[in-house]
């Protein structure tokens, strides 16, 4: 398995020309963009929950080595080592050879740098630092997109410094949210909720975000400053105080809510552990050894390099494994310069910034810090992050799933209070533009709105957490593992269509009206999301054993169930074809809500009855073609693989996943969202394992959508704590072996033709 993982590694065999060349490293929560420019190894490197007053989420700073010799002149490389989880920087001038390992440990959020030269050389580190001094920003700027929650603010929005103490040998470095400016307090207030906020969930309050630089060898020089892409910054530098052959440097980062920042860093400096590279290397082996996709061929070939992205990608959500929070789709961990994301991508999306002819430039509008991401730090989109985790359900990652889970139940109780306050019914509505403390963002709910209802675009949009129900039913349906603690969740936000939706029609079903079609299409009458989420979600529930659920539970879900109103069809031409809602509505977004009755909602796929009605839908409904787009989070590539249409899904797939156009492969972006784009990855990881092997009711479905040309090895899970292993060579399977034995009655190859579709 190593050697296969090797042919997978990404090799730089230069320097790159600034951070848009950088390649990711990571391990428990942390992230870093390394690179080398100018023969100076440089990299970001940032905690995931280190959010400041306005929910932007920091960087905790970036540190650029230099060295004595000319340590590149006659030889570079920069080598990820996927399979150990580092990177490995190669050195050549003369007989002087260096080797630098950079590596984050798995067990605890630190990372660390080892210099190994052939001969003495000296090494000067520079801690550097953006946030100096506080500086007020407009509300109406565009930079306040990385903190979506203040943007559009009627008032003065600042953004505060870092509190930065230098010593012999370290540096502390930390940023400490100043509870008197929080974003949380000031949409509380505007959103009507300055009553009962003290009630509620605050997870910016008291938050110190930052860590401990240790440099042992080297002596504290002074202060410098300079100037990196478009970004002031003040540096503070360190130099080794003998030439050596090693030099080892320490970054320890520790993010936590702290009244006090004596006992924060009391905290940090206790944390810190003694973890091994080889503790890491072989938690990182563990991880690789539960799924794989491996495509034969090499480079040239885009299947080959397809199944490399899918490794590339799953490493960087791998490196966010211990994480209590999830990954953010919108860059992780592992953004950099705005302007320099800009340029990089193959895709100009005319949202991008107000003059679309210009954006390819560094438009000022991009001027602007390492902190900046495009649709906030601390919004957690929903119908983007769900892209992150479904995937890890066929790959086994099952660890990593609960940090997506636990962050909706623990904002609900803030949504209970919310809903009852606004609406006055019992429930938990999720908004869409979800923050880190469970708001709609103020600037898509209006500062001056106290409905609980936001912008037309998500205003009815109710479905979207049943989602996220549904991938917790089907993680107890892989896992067997207890939901217990979810099952108020999924039952706050099933209701929420119960105590909306009153009034029924003439048979006794639910009337869904204002509603929405995802954000396509509103204001419609029964939206095909909504009905498609309860007929899929309420017959799970029900199915649930007694030790998940109560009684009153099971009869609200019974009579619920009974109240979903049929799903409405249309003709386009002669052919039948699922609509979007009942009623009409003109396109408001690039979504095609009719398939979400073939994902995530099971109704029409492989094995059903309406196998034609809905592929007539994926192909005759379209009205825009961006709404077959492959950026970001569009993902028409799944619905065809759920469907078995191997033209469609292939030729979707070698668009989705090929490589991103920057120098490393899956920083795919800007797209809709940001560089890298992890709802880019995660939806066309998940849409190559559906075309592979489609799990539907205790149904194995190997190949469903699958040339037979194109030679794979791969392992994933399926329900029952079943694993499959199979390789398909030369157009016939060689190898099969599924775990337990009792599951091979299961699956069903669908390989060879449309009579396989049939026979299911």
């Amino acid at each position: 398995m190593k050697e296969q993982y090797k042919k997978y590694d990404v090799n730089f065999l230069t320097q790159s020309a600034d951070a848009g060349g950088s390649m990711p490293l990571g391990g428990f929560d942390v992230g870093c963009n390394v690179w080398v420019e100018n023969d100076v190894l440089m990299l970001y490197f940032q905690q995931n929950g280190g959010f400041d007053e306005n929910n932007s989420l920091l960087k905790q700073g970036r540190l650029s080595i230099s060295f004595s010799e000319k340590i590149f002149e006659d030889g570079f490389s920069q080598r990820l080592n996927i399979y150990d989880g580092n990177i490995v920087i190669k050195g050549q001038k003369g007989s002087l050879e260096t080797r630098i390992l950079l590596w984050a440990s798995r067990f605890s959020p630190a990372v660390h740098i080892e210099v190994q030269s052939s001969d003495e050389i000296g090494v000067t580190a520079v801690y550097e630092n953006w946030r100096t001094a506080d500086r007020p920003v407009d509300s109406r700027d565009f930079e306040l997109f990385q903190c979506k929650e203040v943007w559009g603010y009627p008032g003065e929005v600042i953004f505060h410094k870092d509190k930065i103490e230098p010593a012999k040998n370290e540096i502390l470095f930390y940023h400490q949210n100043d509870n008197q400016d929080l974003s949380f307090d000031k949409e509380m207030d505007a959103q009507g909720l300055g009553q009962v906020k003290r009630d509620m969930y605050n997870p910016l309050k008291d938050l110190i975000s930052g860590g401990l630089l240790r440099i042992p060898g080297m002596n504290y020089r002074g202060k410098t400053s300079g100037k990196y892409c478009e970004t002031d910054f003040e540096g503070h530098i360190y130099s080794s105080e003998i030439e050596t052959k090693a030099h080892n440097i320490d970054i320890f980062l520790h993010t936590a809510p702290c009244p006090d920042a004596a006992v924060w860093e009391n905290q940090l400096r206790l944390g810190i552990r003694t973890d091994t590279l080889e503790q890491t290397v072989e938690d990182w082996h563990k991880y690789w050894g539960k799924s794989f996709i491996f495509m034969s061929g090499s480079e040239d070939n885009v299947y080959w390099r397809i199944g490399r992205n899918y490794q590339l990608f799953r490493y960087m959500q791998g490196c966010n494994e211990k994480s209590v929070l999830p990954n953010k789709f919108n860059g992780g961990m592992f953004t950099y310069d705005p302007s320099l994301a800009i340029l990089g991508s193959k895709i100009a999306p005319r949202h991008m910034c107000e003059d679309y002819d210009s954006w390819t430039n560094r438009d000022k509008k991009y001027a602007y810090t390492p902190d900046y991401r495009r649709w906030s730090g601390g919004t957690y989109t929903i119908q983007n992050q769900r892209w992150l985790y479904w995937h890890m359900l066929k790959s086994g990652d099952f660890e990593m799933m609960p940090q997506l889970f636990d962050f909706f139940v623990r904002l609900l109780p803030n949504e209970k209070i919310r809903t009852g306050a606004q609406l006055c019914i019992d429930g938990a509505i999720y908004p869409e533009q979800l923050n880190s403390y469970g708001l709609c963002c103020t600037c898509d709910h209006g500062w001056e709105n106290t409905t609980g209802l936001p912008v037309e675009q998500i205003r009815y949009l109710f479905s979207n957490p049943l989602e996220i129900g549904l991938m917790i039913l089907e993680y107890n349906r892989f896992t067997g593992e207890d939901i217990s603690k979810y099952i108020d969740f999924i039952d706050s936000v099933v209701k929420v269509y119960h105590n909306f939706y009153k009034s029924d029609d003439i048979n006794g079903k639910m009337m869904m009206y204002p509603g929405n079609a995802l954000e396509t299409y509103h204001p419609v009458r029964n939206p095909i999301d909504g009905i498609a989420a309860l007929m899929c979600l309420l017959p799970r529930l029900l199915d649930l054993p007694e030790k998940h659920t109560t009684v009153e539970q099971k009869e609200l879900w019974t009579e619920i169930f009974y109240r979903i109103p049929p799903i409405s069809y249309d003709e386009a031409g002669d052919k039948k074809v699922i609509k979007y809602a009942e009623t009409e509505s003109v396109i408001h977004n690039a979504e095609l809500p009719q398939m979400y009755a073939v994902f995530p909602y099971e109704i029409f796929g492989i094995g059903k009855p309406g196998l034609d009605t809905a592929r007539n839908t994926a192909v005759l409904s379209v009205e825009d073609p961006q709404q077959t787009d492959v950026i970001s989070w569009q993902h028409m590539g799944v619905h065809y693989a759920r469907l078995g249409m191997k033209p469609e899904a292939l030729a979707f797939l070698e668009r989705k996943m090929d490589d991103s156009g920057r120098r490393f492969p899956a920083f795919w972006g800007a797209g809709w969202d940001w560089t890298p784009d992890f709802n880019w990855g995660g939806s066309g990881s998940f849409q190559l394992q559906e075309m592979l092997m489609q799990t539907i009711e205790n149904n194995i479905y190997l190949f469903p959508c699958w040339d037979k040309s194109i030679d794979v090895s791969f392992k994933l899970h399926a329900p029952r704590n079943t694993v499959v292993e199979c390789t398909l060579e030369n157009g016939r399977i060689k190898s099969l072996d599924v775990t337990p034995s009792y599951r091979e009655k299961d699956v069903k190859i669908l390989l060879y033709g449309e009579a396989d579709y049939e026979n299911t």
